[in-house]
């Protein structure tokens, strides 16, 4: 029936007999050519029929298939996933390393215009062990784009603790400076709980109590939260762990101690080989760029807000919940950059410190590790 139908509706070829155009028919049909009547193929050619029955069921992915394509994946995502990550990193490490460019040719300009290197601290008191005033990241913002902040905390007409207490500047001094953050860092806009400003100011005189021999307690004082910083200028090397400082002893052996004023020539190891300023982790409780504040704390405590000293190892293990007056872990310097830490030198140059760099403390010069010859000054040693 159907043979004579494909025979009477297909055109005669030379050669050909019916069975022959009944087989060309069929697959000229299967390829959307020539319509073949429903239901007559698979009657007629049962495994041509099996085979498209086979073709359209394997269309989908088997659960093997699935699994082999997840894991090749996985695998490519494991590959690619920590040079991403480098990737990253090394874009932030260059953001940190433009912030200390800045704050190194900040540092030089503001040489020219004074003379001298900004102080790494100034006070109203004249006791260092009690001193609270505007550091040397607050000198430098003029010169870092920041002269509209600058002009509002007016440091030139108002100190520190009156700043702090005056409704207008106090908040002010929580702002986030970003030239003073590490990207790499998890840095809060919010400097530490062992960073705040506490100022010692008490009201007037109260009137006598009726009571004889009673004198009522004054308030405590206000506690002023401040803006965090990465970055710390350089001490030198020298952090006293036990006893009372001197006044000289806060001066230090670098470049920003307490009141300060370091020139070029003071400089006499070469600017290129001395730390100028270098970076402080969150979880070595970083630092605060406004200034120091710790009157009624230990005698070190505030230093350590704006200054590093290499008295310590790079990254050196943070005492559990709050900065102590000791130092350890949150007077020296760290990162998390994985190949080291950045440091600024005094010639406007930004260099990595590796942790395995020489570490010797040491009273005589000679027998210094290399790492406290970068943070000295004038220590008169050559290099390794």
């Amino acid at each position: 029936m159907h043979r004579s139908w494909f025979s009477a509706n297909l055109p005669p070829a030379a050669g050909m007999d019916k069975d022959d155009l009944w087989l060309v028919a069929v697959l000229r049909g299967y390829n959307g050519t020539v319509g073949v009547l429903p239901g007559t193929e698979c009657r007629q050619r049962k495994s041509t029929c099996r085979l498209d029955h086979n073709m359209r069921a394997r269309r989908a992915f088997t659960l093997v298939e699935l699994l082999v394509v997840i894991a090749i994946i996985g695998v490519l995502m494991a590959l690619l996933l920590p040079a991403v990550q480098q990737v990253r990193e090394s874009g932030r490490r260059m953001s940190c390393q433009n912030n200390l460019k800045q704050i190194g040719l900040a540092s030089l300009n503001y040489h020219t215009t004074y003379g001298t290197f900004p102080p790494g601290y100034i006070g109203e008191h004249p006791d260092p062990r009690v001193t609270q005033g505007w550091g040397w990241a607050v000198f430098l913002l003029p010169y870092l784009g920041e002269g509209d902040l600058y002009e509002q905390l007016a440091p030139d007409d108002q100190s520190l603790r009156v700043a702090s207490l005056n409704k207008a500047t106090e908040p002010l001094l929580r702002t986030a400076i970003s030239v003073y953050r590490c990207p790499s860092d998890r840095l809060e806009d919010v400097a530490h709980e062992s960073r705040k400003l506490i100022p010692f100011v008490y009201p007037p005189s109260l009137p006598r109590p009726s009571r004889p021999h009673f004198h009522p307690p004054p308030p405590p004082p206000p506690i002023i939260s401040v803006g965090a910083s990465n970055y710390v200028g350089s001490f030198g090397d020298e952090w006293r762990m036990h006893g009372l400082w001197s006044v000289d002893d806060f001066r230090g052996s670098g470049v920003f101690g307490c009141n300060t004023e370091i020139r070029l020539a003071n400089i006499t190891d070469g600017t290129s080989n001395t730390f100028a300023a270098g970076e402080r982790t969150w979880e070595n409780y970083a630092a605060v760029w406004c200034g120091v504040d710790k009157w009624n704390a230990c005698n070190t405590s505030g230093l350590s807000m704006v200054a590093g000293t290499a008295a310590f190892v790079l990254n050196d293990t943070p005492p559990a919940n709050y900065a102590t007056c000791r130092g350890h872990g949150s007077a020296g310097f760290g990162s998390r950059h994985p190949d080291g830490a950045q440091f600024v030198m005094c010639d406007g140059a930004v260099r990595i410190v590796a942790d395995s760099i020489e570490f010797r403390n040491s009273a005589v010069p000679e027998d210094l590790g290399t790492f406290q010859k970068l943070a000295r000054r004038n220590d008169h040693q050559i290099l390794d």
